[in-house]
């Protein structure tokens, strides 16, 4: 592990960091709404400003940089493409419809990696894993049908 996450660890609890992430990540949808901005310019000021943050602790470590292969290096830049294309498509899904309905497709992501997982890299679907989609699938399902009495 790295020398200087490791002394992080020892002065901030890391509970701390799950507490922070999951408060962003709970109100980024509202306020990715509430800016006028077009949906492709939040998309870039969201990766250009995540990497911007992050630039600083890879760049410290620039020899395991330098180490990475062409081929890495491509899976890589193929990957920040498919999340930028994320954050464009789920934020321009925020100009035509609610955050909860937004929200509630997004979070169907986990059963379309799995299914891409078994179909693609024919990983095994564990027993555990389909019940935990289950259960996920049903809490969302419950929630839309809550949503849609509330609104009679």
């Amino acid at each position: 592990m790295n020398q200087w996450v490791a002394s992080l660890e020892d002065r901030v609890d890391p509970m701390v960091g799950v507490a922070v992430a999951i408060a962003a990540v709970s109100t980024s949808a509202i306020f990715v709404r509430w800016s006028g901005a077009p949906s492709v310019v939040k998309a870039l000021y969201r990766v250009l400003f995540m990497t911007a943050a992050v630039a600083p602790f890879a760049l410290r470590d620039a020899a395991d940089l330098r180490a990475i292969v062409g081929r890495d290096l491509a899976f890589a830049v193929v990957s920040g493409l498919a999340l930028a294309a994320h954050f464009a498509s789920f934020f321009e899904s925020l100009e035509w419809t609610t955050v909860a309905a937004s929200v509630t497709l997004i979070t169907t992501q986990p059963i379309f990696v799995a299914v891409g997982a078994a179909t693609l890299l024919d990983e095994r679907l564990t027993p555990r894993m389909v019940g935990g989609m289950a259960v996920a699938s049903r809490a969302r399902s419950r929630c839309r049908s809550a949503r849609s009495l509330s609104t009679r």
